[in-house]
Order: C-alpha cells, then sequence, then structure tokens
C-alpha cells in the first residue's frame, strides 16, 4: 500500500515549451526536443551544476549544485520557478555524485565514495537533513538506479552489477566480470523490464566501448551498440523510444531501443566553453507510460491511476480532466472555456439584451434585438441615422430618413413612430 502525498497547487500553472531531454550545467538547466534547445532556465543562485533528474508527478527537476568541494540538492519547480534546498553538505561530508528518485516514497537517493544514501522528500526530519547512508560500499560506485515497480535500487561499480531493497536489504550481485575496465552509467526501463549501462571492456589490452542491456535479475544479456570510436557514453537515459546518452565530447546522441537495426543519431553538441560542468542528462519519461500494461507493476500503475484521479478530482468544472506532465488539463464541454472550463461563452457576450446561442462549432453566435447589430450586437443601426434628420424605425429596426435639415437642431429619435424635433 503507498501513500499518494500531492504537494503542487494547481492554479495558474504555464507550461509553455516541449522537452526530451534535460541536463544541468553550470548555472543552468537546459531543456531540447528532439535536439533543438527549447528552454533555459537561469539558476543564478548554482554555482556548478552537474547531476539532474526529473520528477515528472512534481513537475520538478532535482539537480546537485557543486561548490568548494562540497555539493548541495536542490529541487526546481517548474510551474512556480522556485528552488527549494533539500540537502545541504556541510564541512567534512563527502561530495555528492548522482541523485535518481522514487516517487512512489518520494525519496531521492544518491552516491558517493562513501556509499549510498536516501532521503525522504516529504518525510524529512532534521535528524536526516543530511541523508541517511543506505548501504556502504566496498568499491567505488559509478552510478545508481531505482527500480520502482520491484522496488529496488541497483548500482554499477568497475566489475560488478549490485542490487538491494530500498531499505538496504537483501543486496546481491547479479553480473560479475573481470574483464570489464569500467563502468559508468546505468538505467531502468520498467517498459523493457530492462537495464541499460555502457562499459569499457578490456581483452588482451584491446579496449571494447559498448551499452549493454539485460534483464532486472541480470540474465539475458546482450550487446545493444558498439563504439567506433574512443568516445564513451558517461551519461544515459532512456525514453518511450530511444536510448540516450552523453559522451565526453559533451555530445548527446540518442538509438532506437526496440529496433535492433537501429543507426545511432547525434541529437547536439556543447561547445565547452558554454558548459564546464555538462555531464548527466535526464529523459521525460512519465512513469504511467512506463508501467502500461507491464504486469510486474500492476501495483504502480493503480497508485498512479489514484494519483492522476485526485488531482483530477473536482479539476475541470464543465468538461473532461486528464494529466499532462504530472498536472490537471481540461477539454471542455461546448459552451465552455477557461484553464478549468469555469467561463461561460455566452455570458455577457451579446450586448444590448442580445440573445446567445451555439454553433456547430461551439462558438457563440448573437442574435440582435431590433435596433442594434454586428458580431456581439454592439452597433445600434440607428447611430448618427438622425443627426440632422427626421426619421423613423421600423418593425424591423431599420431606420428611414423622412426629413433632411439645413441647420443644426436637436431632433429626438424615437422607435416605431415619427421623429419629432425641438428647438435649437
Amino acid at each position: 500500500m503507498y501513500s499518494i502525498y500531492v504537494l503542487a497547487l494547481f492554479v495558474g500553472f504555464v507550461r509553455s515549451f516541449s522537452w526530451d531531454i534535460v541536463e544541468g550545467g553550470d548555472k543552468q538547466l537546459q531543456f531540447y526536443y528532439n535536439g533543438t534547445l527549447t528552454h533555459t532556465e537561469n539558476i543564478t543562485s548554482a554555482t556548478k551544476i552537474t547531476s539532474v533528474t526529473y520528477d515528472p508527478f512534481q513537475y520538478s527537476v532535482y539537480f546537485v549544485d557543486y561548490k568548494d568541494s562540497d555539493m548541495s540538492i536542490y529541487s526546481f519547480d517548474l510551474t512556480t520557478k522556485t528552488i527549494q534546498p533539500l540537502v545541504t553538505r556541510k564541512a567534512g561530508l563527502y561530495a555528492t555524485e548522482k541523485i535518481v528518485y522514487d516517487p512512489l516514497t518520494s525519496k531521492l537517493f544518491w552516491k558517493n565514495e562513501r556509499g549510498i544514501y536516501s532521503y525522504a522528500r516529504n518525510l524529512a526530519s532534521p535528524n536526516e537533513a543530511d541523508g541517511n547512508l543506505l548501504i556502504t560500499l566496498d568499491h567505488d560506485c559509478r552510478d545508481i538506479a531505482v527500480d520502482t515497480c520491484g522496488r529496488y535500487i541497483y548500482w554499477i561499480t568497475d566489475s560488478e552489477i549490485e542490487r538491494a531493497r530500498l531499505d538496504g536489504a537483501e543486496r546481491e550481485v547479479l553480473i560479475s566480470d573481470n574483464s570489464v575496465f569500467s563502468r559508468l552509467s546505468l538505467v531502468i526501463d520498467q517498459q523493457t523490464q530492462k537495464m541499460y549501462w555502457s562499459e569499457k571492456t578490456s581483452v588482451n589490452n584491446v579496449f571494447n566501448l559498448s551499452i549493454e542491456s539485460a534483464n532486472f535479475d541480470g540474465k539475458n544479456r546482450e550487446t545493444l551498440y558498439k563504439f567506433s570510436d574512443e568516445t564513451f557514453a558517461n551519461s544515459l537515459a532512456v525514453s518511450k523510444d530511444f536510448i540516450y546518452w552523453k559522451n565526453d565530447q559533451k555530445e548527446t546522441w540518442q538509438l532506437e531501443k526496440n529496433s535492433p537495426k537501429s543507426v545511432e543519431r547525434k541529437l547536439y553538441s556543447i561547445p565547452s566553453s558554454n558548459c564546464e560542468s555538462c555531464q548527466f542528462i535526464s529523459a521525460n519519461y512519465p512513469l504511467d507510460e512506463q508501467t502500461q500494461d507491464i504486469k510486474s507493476c500492476e501495483d504502480v500503475h493503480n497508485w498512479i491511476s489514484v494519483y492522476l484521479t485526485n488531482i483530477c478530482h473536482n479539476y475541470c468544472l464543465q468538461g473532461n480532466c486528464s494529466v499532462t506532465e504530472g498536472f490537471p488539463k481540461c477539454s471542455c464541454r461546448a459552451g465552455y472555456s477557461g484553464e478549468r472550463c469555469e467561463q461561460d461563452v455566452c455570458y455577457k457576450h451579446c450586448l444590448n439584451n442580445g440573445v446567445c446561442s451555439l454553433n456547430e462549432e461551439g462558438e457563440p453566435v448573437c442574435f440582435c434585438k431590433a435596433g442594434y447589430e454586428g458580431p456581439r450586437c454592439a452597433v445600434s443601426t440607428s447611430k448618427n441615422i438622425c443627426f440632422k434628420t427626421a426619421c423613423t424605425i421600423n418593425a424591423e429596426g431599420k431606420p428611414k430618413v423622412t426629413v433632411t435639415l439645413n441647420k443644426p437642431m436637436k431632433y429626438v429619435c424615437a422607435r416605431n413612430s415619427t421623429a419629432t424635433t425641438a428647438g435649437p
């Protein structure tokens, strides 16, 4: 049974850009869509942003900021544009190098040279301000990843891939290979039930660089991609259709995830002078997409459905609600508009007692009273007609000029009667 935390206020939020990859570098969060930079958030209070991870439920990016050999963890709300410090590193504590997030428990996990730590995003007490040491490591940990459905945390060292429960129990080695010179990045994908990692092997003093995959239990291992040069995948990310990686030339590439004959494609590159600290990327890959129709993720998918239902409850006043990027979005019924379908399109639309109705496209149309015309019945058909004239307005609301005068006079234009005149 999972608890549901709904922290955001869904009023007045704006999402004006699309993205599939986010990366942090220097004082910026950079968002890319299909290889094109679509948005940049300037984090002026940061020193050097390194690792980033995305939380689609809170629509937030968590990032590590490096300063004076210490690192801190912050959250950046993409809706309110606010920064919240989560874990502030103090003198004598070990540097944080990589972060991942579990939305079910709202926990952050990170690794450093001592071990793997956890931090309860919504439940942290003052005693947990620097996180809890979850797993002590004997070897240098290169990367970590969370299996949300299986409730495991995975990590890689140069020669091994291990996992343990999210509380640190049931630790086990899944893959051990002494021919591996180094492993640098690891990601988990619920849709394919695979883990992906990059590694460099050494056989007879010949290096082979590749991206590998295996089942969550370490079985059915295969090589997905072999690098033809000395560039290497320092950071991996996965989406519904692609595997992404960032190499040591600060280039980001993609490979179709489910096509055995797919060809890699360079998405973009960042000059080192523009992004000295760019290292890690994170993909916009909602958990509901990952867990759809996956039997082992049934409980998690049900949790997501309840979560999204709670978000949508009574949100759209005259329409249907769906969730996009963790936020409710309304599809309004005909005759209503507004962020929450709260606006009747006919309300005060027709002026001068005109009658409003909807056309076939659901747009407001006015039927004007006699004497008025225009899309909103704003124009009087008798305006200026009676200036310097005597006139009548017939039953159809049309004016008829009866007298034209040669000098200024004051006239009263009466509907359905002959106009009368007054003195100058």
